[in-house]
């Protein structure tokens, strides 16, 4: 489903905008990125059972509160305070809450 939603966020999407579910727009609005209300789009897949999806455009940070942040933003693809560096860690927590649930609530190491 989390597939289907990305694809479909992409698909019915406006270009140069990006377009998230509400969930993320509030994570997102929650680290100082923009949103705005785009409105309930149907998602093949997801509104058959759900309904519509509240989606919102996302853009640019809002203010850098000091200057480690500032620093921090530039200093690579990844860094926290990005949008990318923001939805990486989004996807690295979701891909160990799936492991951990597939280990019967515990977390396995790798050992190498």
């Amino acid at each position: 489903m989390t597939v289907n939603l990305a694809s479909r966020m992409d698909s019915t999407g406006v270009s140069g905008r990006i377009q998230v579910p509400e969930g993320t727009s509030k994570i997102l609005a929650d680290r100082g990125f923009k949103r705005e209300f785009r409105g309930d789009i149907f998602v093949k897949g997801v509104s058959e059972k759900q309904g519509g999806v509240r989606t919102y455009f996302i853009s640019s940070r809002e203010h850098r509160s000091s200057y480690a942040e500032r620093l921090t933003s530039r200093s690579g693809q990844y860094g926290r305070n990005t949008l990318s560096g923001v939805v990486f860690s989004l996807v690295q927590a979701r891909k160990k809450e799936e492991l951990r649930e597939a280990n019967g609530g515990f977390h396995l190491l790798e050992v190498s």
